[in-house]
């Protein structure tokens, strides 16, 4: 009967340690998240409109008549 209690008591810290690592990684990952949204990149990525430069595909300036 004692060793039943013990098996009883081992299974159950093992899912509440189960449980705490799981809030744990669940934590950190939602602040991971936070934390990508948060930051604004400094340049658009190359696919918006091709940089920061003029979109791609439109011609060069003409020169000038004189």
């Amino acid at each position: 009967m004692q060793d039943k209690g013990k098996r009883t008591m081992i299974g159950v810290l093992a899912v509440i340690i189960i449980v705490i690592a799981l809030a744990v990684i669940g934590l950190q990952w939602n602040k991971q998240q936070k934390e990508k949204q948060s930051v604004l990149p400094t340049q658009p990525p190359p696919w918006f409109g091709g940089g920061a430069g003029a979109p791609t595909g439109t011609p060069p300036p003409a020169p000038s008549g004189r």
